[in-house]
């Protein structure tokens, strides 16, 4: 086998290759991520592999420029996207769900017409696939967040069968994925919505491992379902929640949590997700889907603390089945200024740590404690990012308010 790329940053594990060709199978790493590598036996030298590479195909593997707080503002006055604060008006939804539950509303929509919707959920033994569903009951499995890179198998394949036989699709993924899954069928699809979530990154899943085994080996049982953001104790201050096989239940506040700290702190993220080309605006998908965190700065009132979607509606036909909602959610207009000061990752990656390297060397002989006391120093990373982003969003949020009243100013001129 040979590796399909010339450097580890350059492929984001979309797998959109390894879906076209049968020579191609995505292989896991020493660190934990799975990539490309051809069998140069059966390989035809066509080179089409290549040009199904998103990365390739769009020049993506080069350092790019982000947008900067000038370019969200001129973003905001272009048109598209259109920028919403919602949530699900079904309580239960929205409490079962990672923010708002505004992806149930979209899934059902799909389902409705008997069509089918792609999506990430935790198998059995703890493996991330995508998988469809066709049933309401089965969105059970693909909401809330994961904090692992799922396995497309051959979910790009089964997608283009189903559009074929004129059936509608609903996708949902990283944005790397659905730049994959756009790649892979070539052309455009009237049947096909995709759906791109705000990407902090996918960490390791070797780290997700180790901490699994710790963790099983502390409770003396095998864990058999995880929940990454538990709102028992709120949207903000959410918990990781693990069921044991043995009847064991653990409940760790986020920043308490070995897994989320160190995933939260950047340190075992995939190489390409440091500088990825779909972090940015425009989007990949029909409509973007993320947290709303600060939302109760940006929109005095409207935090309950019970989670609130951050909806970009990138396209035409993604603005058609959000307008067809608009009576199933609690609705409030925002803008592009105001959502990227909440959550950045909207329009940039996260920085990649300089220990990294380091830390996934170290990886292989220390706990996750002992990581975690190397690393993370005290005070805690976490924390200081957390004073940062109040800082940040504090700044953002009084250009923001010159910007509306500027705007609004310049309208009422007109009128």
């Amino acid at each position: 086998m040979i590796h399909m790329y010339s450097r580890k940053e350059d492929c984001t594990g979309c797998g959109a290759c390894a879906s076209f060709c049968t020579s191609i199978q995505m292989t896991m790493d020493e660190e934990g991520f799975r990539y490309p590598h051809l069998d140069p036996a059966s390989c035809s030298s066509c080179g089409q592999c290549l040009q199904i590479c998103p990365m390739v195909a769009d020049n993506h593997a080069v350092i790019r420029r982000y947008p900067g707080p000038d370019d969200v503002e001129k973003m905001a006055q272009s048109g598209y996207p259109h920028v919403f604060a919602a949530w699900n008006k079904d309580e239960a939804v929205r409490k079962e769900s990672t923010s708002g539950g505004v992806f149930t509303l979209l899934a059902k929509q799909v389902i409705a017409t008997g069509g089918l919707v792609a999506g990430a959920g935790l198998s059995d033994d703890l493996q991330l696939r995508h998988i469809l569903v066709d049933t309401i009951e089965g969105l059970q499995r693909l909401r809330g967040s994961k904090y692992l890179q799922s396995d497309l198998g051959d979910i790009y394949r089964h997608i283009k069968s189903a559009l074929e036989e004129r059936r509608q699709v609903f996708f949902t993924g990283t944005p790397c994925q659905v730049a994959g899954l756009n790649s892979f069928l070539k052309q455009t699809h009237e049947g096909l919505m995709t759906c791109d979530l705000v990407c902090h990154g996918v960490p390791s899943d070797k780290i997700f491992r180790k901490y699994i085994n710790e963790r099983e080996g502390q409770h003396g049982g095998q864990a058999i379902a995880v929940s990454f953001r538990n709102k028992k104790t709120g949207w903000k201050r959410y918990s990781v929640t693990i069921d044991f096989d043995n009847g064991c239940h653990s409940e760790t506040p986020m920043d308490q949590d070995s897994f989320m700290r160190l995933f939260l702190t950047d340190l075992c993220l995939r190489p390409s997700c440091y500088s990825c080309p779909y972090a940015t605006i425009p989007r990949q998908g029909d409509i973007t889907l993320g947290d709303y965190w600060g939302v109760g700065t940006a929109h005095p009132g409207i935090d309950d603390d019970r989670g609130v979607s951050l909806i970009l509606v990138n396209t035409e036909k993604g603005a058609d089945r959000f307008q067809r909602l608009e009576g199933d959610m609690i609705v409030h207009h925002s803008d592009l200024v105001r959502g990227v000061a909440c959550n950045p990752c909207v329009i940039r990656p996260v920085h990649i740590r300089p220990e990294r390297q380091d830390f996934m060397q170290d990886s292989d002989r220390l706990t996750l404690h002992e990581l975690i006391k190397k690393y993370i120093r005290q005070p805690s990373w976490l924390r200081s990012r957390y004073a940062a982003s109040r800082k940040l969003l504090s700044h953002i949020k009084k250009s923001a308010i010159c910007f509306l009243d500027s705007k609004s100013t310049g309208d009422a001129g007109k009128s």
